[in-house]
């Protein structure tokens, strides 16, 4: 579980983004490339195709950064609407049988791994993006939204 909240962080992002991109799930991102010598395809080509349609030069890298405000903008938008970290979770099946690998997940892993996921994207334990997150991606009226409605914890309490 120790690398799963980073590979799920990079996930949500690169959806984000295709959803933004409008680019089909089937094709992107292009991380495979049967006709190239080592397969490896070209995980910057949403990037690159943003940059060809609207003349902004768009790093690889500040794409994921536009990803995670994304993701948290989405974030806050549900836990708005009453999401909280127990409404994260995975089917009772996925602890009760094991996979075709013989593996049985643990909630307790699971717990950790919410943790370091919600530390990654900058918000509390419960979920919530925080008052610093949120300014520092430019959406501090989101930040005050929440606070308004008694969603967002302040830093000394």
């Amino acid at each position: 579980w120790e690398w799963t909240p980073r590979v799920v962080k990079r996930f949500f992002e690169r959806t984000l983004l295709k959803d933004s991109y409008v680019v089909c799930d089937v094709a992107f991102p292009y991380l495979f490339n049967a006709n190239s010598e080592d397969h490896v395809g070209d995980s910057s080509i949403e990037s690159r195709l943003y940059r060809a349609v609207t003349g902004e030069d768009v790093s690889e890298e500040a794409s994921y950064e536009v990803g995670d405000m994304l993701c948290t903008l989405e974030r806050a938008i549900q836990v708005r609407e009453g999401r909280t970290r127990d409404d994260d979770v995975l089917h009772d099946l996925c602890f009760e049988q094991t996979d075709a690998a013989g593996r049985r997940y643990d909630r307790a892993h699971l717990e950790r791994a919410k943790d370091e996921y919600y530390r990654l994207m900058g918000w509390d334990a419960r979920g919530v993006p925080t008052r610093e997150c949120l300014e520092g991606f430019g959406i501090s009226d989101v930040a005050s939204d929440l606070e308004r409605r008694g969603l967002l914890v302040s830093q000394g309490s």
